[in-house]
């Protein structure tokens, strides 16, 4: 970024009551949330509960901090990319709210010592995108919740700031009644992000938060975003049992490959040490030099899915 935040435009803010300001409703039709199977297909109508889905970063910006919500190319990559790939995992689950948001440009998170912009301005705009977060939270809250359980769904970007919604809305809101899982994955997390909310322990349990970062064994971690609180967390997404940080290919119900027109299942094993998921070699999804960081829901489709559905029949159970 070479221009200090107070230098350059903000975009106008959403108004969360108009369902433009959404990429996802329950009651809006979104062809990219169906999953290449038709025993999975959309089933929000009758779903026993909420996702509220934070997504990633898609905008790369080197001019501009904060996306435009009207910006048709970072729309259309995020309806036609992550809204498939990683919200349509719970779309016979849960009903999803997915705001649209002033979301900080990558180089945000790029550090000084890598040749990004200083840590004062970039967080300026990480929170310009939060107030955006915590503006459709309320909405969603107030106007379309009605006392339902709810996931806070989230990635990357997404997930730095679900962090931060969780923190700053325990008290305001129920969580620890209301909230079944917070999945905040790739994202560095700790034993110790939040004060009522626990670290999930089992497949089963419910009002905790999880999340992983994968990386194929032997290679570095390049996309992973923020600090721990507390000691290293790494929920294994084939076992989801923090008692079972390793297992095998067995395990793998099916990942959703880079082409999202089929199920591949026994495809990896995985383990999780010192806060990361270390997988073994697979092929078909999107990486990074080995860092699977875009592939973090994608990978274990089918295993998220039917542990958002353990978690859901538990609580009514």
């Amino acid at each position: 970024m070479n221009r200090p935040f107070s230098q350059v435009p903000i975009p106008p803010k959403p108004n969360y009551q108009d369902p433009a300001a959404w990429a996802a409703l329950p009651s809006k039709t979104n062809n990219s949330m169906d999953v290449p199977d038709s025993a999975l297909k959309n089933e929000q109508a009758h779903a026993a509960a909420d996702v509220f889905y934070i997504y990633p970063t898609h905008f790369f910006s080197q001019s501009q901090w904060n996306a435009a919500i009207d910006d048709e190319e970072v729309n259309e990559m995020v309806e036609e990319g992550v809204l498939r790939t990683q919200a349509s995992v719970f779309n016979n689950v849960a009903k999803i709210y997915a705001p649209i948001y002033r979301q900080a440009t990558l180089f945000a998170f790029v550090s000084p010592e890598e040749g990004g912009p200083p840590v004062a301005e970039s967080n300026q705009a990480l929170s310009l995108a939060y107030k955006d977060i915590q503006a459709a939270f309320d909405y969603y809250m107030q106007h379309y919740n009605h006392g339902r359980p709810f996931f806070i769904v989230a990635h990357s970007q997404g997930s730095f700031l679900a962090k931060r919604l969780i923190r700053e809305n325990e008290n305001k809101y129920p969580l620890s009644k209301q909230l079944l899982v917070a999945y905040i994955v790739g994202e560095r997390l700790g034993s110790r992000e939040f004060k009522t909310i626990p670290v999930c322990r089992s497949p089963d349990q419910v009002h905790c938060y999880l999340g992983w970062q994968t990386v194929e064994e032997g290679e570095q971690t390049q996309l992973v975003t923020g600090s721990a609180k507390g000691n290293p967390v790494c929920i294994n997404p084939l076992t989801f049992n923090i008692k079972k940080p390793a297992a095998s290919f067995d395990n793998h119900l099916g990942g959703v490959p880079e082409d999202f027109d089929e199920i591949v299942t026994h495809a990896v094993s995985a383990e999780c040490k010192d806060g990361i998921l270390w997988i073994s070699p697979v092929s078909g999804f999107p990486n990074e030099s080995g860092d699977y960081h875009e592939s973090d829901y994608s990978l274990f489709f089918m295993n998220i899915r039917e542990n958002a559905k353990l978690r859901v029949l538990n609580l009514y159970h």
